[in-house]
């Protein structure tokens, strides 16, 4: 349903959950070399995913527009890595 480039956008009220949703989506973009964006309307925070390369995906939170926290989370092996990038 989706090719290679899409861009997929999604909303909600709430934040993705941590141990479902933000990882499937991580997964799932990494999988199908697409990216994606999701906004919650009631906390009134984004977030945003693309692949770097195969295996590591960037996520990206931002509130009232402005980055708050920026992670290169690493696909690759058994267990996903995360590490905090620089937000300025």
């Amino acid at each position: 349903m989706v090719q290679a480039g899409d861009h997929l956008k999604m909303s909600g009220q709430l934040n993705p959950c941590k141990p479902g949703c933000q990882p499937a989506i991580r997964r799932f973009v990494n999988d199908f070399d697409v990216s994606a964006e999701y906004h919650a309307t009631d906390t009134g925070r984004s977030y945003h995913w693309s692949k770097s390369s195969p295996g590591h995906i960037i996520q990206t939170e931002m509130e009232g527009g402005r980055v708050v926290a920026k992670y290169d989370y690493n696909l690759n092996g058994k267990k996903p890595k995360r590490k905090k990038l620089n937000t300025h």
